[in-house]
């Protein structure tokens, strides 16, 4: 039988440098111009390494499509490092493990990452390596043309508001789910919060008049353990036109409140969008390989995720 599917969850950022990546002073002006510039001259995987955090980066594979999308295959390893194996000894009463060490001419695996770049937006598909790894091997492969550093350095913003509004109003609403704590201090801080105010207030008045009044307890207030949960959830059978634009003005009330936490916002398509640092993301399932997953799906569903994006409209 062959091994599950592994779930991954894709990620939508924006590449934001000080300078512009240098537009102004013949710099590249943007990260896709900047990460060709530096593989032009570099044709071989030991030309595009460089080290971060103690172990080797290097990019093992890109493909650049017609359209302009990169897509690349970040990896991360430790040189000669070993890894512990489990012997099999069922026979024993007591066994411990082994190290192994990495074939000749090869390296154990500690993560990789799977990038689509279109100018300055970037998805993501990680696998045990962070996304600081990409903004460092950009940078210090940067630096080695004698790029200025603040034309080779550059943060992976989240994407804005505008996006998620966007998103919500193309694809429309699955599920709105809100959580919390049931207390009084909740309570009143949900009521300078106007989703939560609908929600969580309410729920925690009703528990009081089910449970009874608090009482005194040294100000210790055992109630902040009650977790609530409110989920929001459009049916696609019974559901109508206006039960669908009610859960959009809530999620665009939502988004549109930089106060506001605790909730998921599912969009029809699979998106999620998060509280506070607004993520656009989509889960995915990937078949494995090994510890990672196949590189081809991966960037066939980083592909899609960014064709599903660029049709929403950018003026609604």
């Amino acid at each position: 039988m062959p091994p599950a599917n592994l779930h991954r969850t894709l990620t939508f950022r924006t590449a934001v440098s000080a300078s512009d990546f240098g537009a102004d002073n013949g710099g590249p002006g943007s990260l896709a111009l900047l990460l060709d510039q530096i593989h032009e001259h570099r044709t071989t995987v030991r030309e595009r390494s460089t080290r971060f955090e103690g172990q080797v980066v290097e990019l093992r594979n890109m493909q650049i499509d017609n359209d302009g999308v990169h897509l690349y295959h970040l990896v991360a390893y430790t040189p000669d490092d070993r890894i512990s194996i489990v012997p099999n000894t069922p026979a024993r009463q007591i066994a411990t493990l082994r190290l192994l060490d990495p074939p000749e001419n090869a390296e154990f695996l500690d993560g990789d990452m799977m990038v689509l770049v279109k100018d300055n937006d970037v998805i993501l598909c990680r696998n045990g390596l962070s996304e600081k790894a990409l903004t460092s091997y950009v940078y210090n492969l940067g630096r080695e043309l004698n790029f200025e550093s603040q034309d080779v350095s550059f943060i992976l913003y989240k994407r804005a508001d505008v996006d998620q509004l966007q998103m919500v109003r193309r694809n429309g609403i699955n599920s709105i789910r809100f959580d919390g704590v049931a207390s009084q201090v909740a309570a009143e801080r949900a009521e300078r919060q106007s989703a939560r105010r609908r929600f969580i207030s309410p729920i925690y008045r009703e528990l009081q008049a089910i449970f009874g009044a608090e009482t005194e307890n040294d100000g210790e207030d055992d109630d902040e353990n009650l977790k609530v949960e409110v989920l929001l959830s459009f049916s696609k059978r019974s559901g109508t036109i206006l039960d669908q634009r009610q859960l959009r003005e809530l999620a665009e009330q939502i988004i549109n409140d930089e106060e506001e936490e605790g909730f998921v916002i599912e969009l029809n398509g699979g998106q999620k969008i998060r509280p506070n640092d607004i993520l656009l993301s989509k889960s995915v399932r990937i078949p494995p390989y090994g510890k990672s997953v196949s590189l081809n799906q991966a960037w066939a569903e980083l592909r899609q995720f960014y064709e599903e994006l660029r049709q929403i409209p950018q003026n609604e």
